[in-house]
């Protein structure tokens, strides 16, 4: 009897071994929550558009280029350079985000103060002739 409950016993563990799978467990929940964020701000400060130009690398090493179009509370849409064609993308696939926006609102009211400075210095220097 003892030796057949053995073998029954060696028997579960050899199957169990070889039907074995690796599971990777969740990390931590507000690690996960952080990257979340990180990576919905990243966007946010991107904006959204043709001038919005973005590379994604997914947690599965996948990469798409492309602009953003919609931005979400849980995803975004992504419109693929190559093929044109929409995409949502859930914020925790996302690993990496590179990106450029040509335009973003603190570039657009630098180029606005420095123009409008040198507009008022033309202005005083075309009123005095050069005499200051």
């Amino acid at each position: 009897m003892r030796q057949k409950l053995r073998s029954l016993v060696v028997l579960t563990l050899l199957v169990s071994l070889v039907c074995y799978t690796s599971v990777r467990a969740s990390s931590n929940p507000d690690q996960d929550a952080e990257a979340r964020a990180k990576v919905k701000y990243a966007l946010i400060e991107l904006g959204t558009g043709p001038d919005a130009r973005v590379k994604i690398k997914l947690r599965d090493k996948t990469e798409l280029k492309g602009y953003i179009s919609d931005l979400d509370d849980d995803h975004f849409t992504l419109v693929q350079d190559k093929t044109g064609a929409s995409i949502e993308i859930a914020y925790e696939q996302v690993q990496k985000v590179k990106g450029k926006h040509h335009f973003n609102g603190d570039r657009l009211l630098a180029i606005v103060i420095v123009a409008g400075l040198l507009a008022v210095i033309g202005g005083q220097v075309i009123a005095h002739d050069g005499d200051f």
